[in-house]
């Protein structure tokens, strides 16, 4: 691909346990074991921040996260990558919506009617005007009933299609 090519592509990666964490001690690309990593989670320290995030746009977290787990990527972590210029991050949709999780900046929640603002993770700063979003901004979209919208539009397109024919079963 040429410069300009790889300028407008979008690559698409899915971020797994050991790309998020190493065990304590270890070099960054060893051995990794999920079953010892759930069973001893304290064991391993957090990598993302150094192995993707610098790499990411626009992340989708949807992961299970409980507070024994290494975050993703904390505050300060966030704050180091913005002041050494290797934060690309422009946008994060959160489903997963776990307040101070693994992305730990995530302290509001957005609605259905308005799943948008932006906020700066090492602020907190929260502006729900769009236009509002600087250098040190992320789009965030933190709507924690998201996944069961989906249904919810499934159903109705369901009904619809089936209304013309509900006078004729009755």
């Amino acid at each position: 691909l040429s410069d300009e090519e790889m300028y407008h592509t979008v690559y698409i990666a899915e971020a797994e346990p050991h790309h998020m964490v190493q065990k304590l001690g270890r070099e960054v690309d060893g051995e990794f074991e999920m079953f010892e990593y759930f069973r001893n989670p304290k064991q391993f320290e957090p990598v993302f921040h150094e192995k993707v995030m610098p790499y990411v746009s626009v992340a989708y977290n949807c992961m299970y996260w409980d507070n024994k787990f290494p975050r993703a990527i904390t505050v300060d972590q966030m704050a180091k990558l913005k002041a050494e210029g290797r934060c690309r991050l422009i946008g994060l949709c959160d489903i997963s919506c776990d307040e101070h999780g693994s992305f730990e900046w995530l302290n509001h929640f957005a609605e259905i009617d308005e799943p948008f603002f932006v906020q700066d993770p090492l602020s907190g700063e929260i502006s729900k005007n769009l236009g509002d979003m600087k250098d040190t901004g992320i789009l965030m979209q933190t709507v924690d009933i998201l996944p069961s919208e989906f249904p919810k539009e499934a159903s109705e397109k369901f009904a619809a299609c089936l209304e013309p024919f509900v006078q004729g079963l009755a």
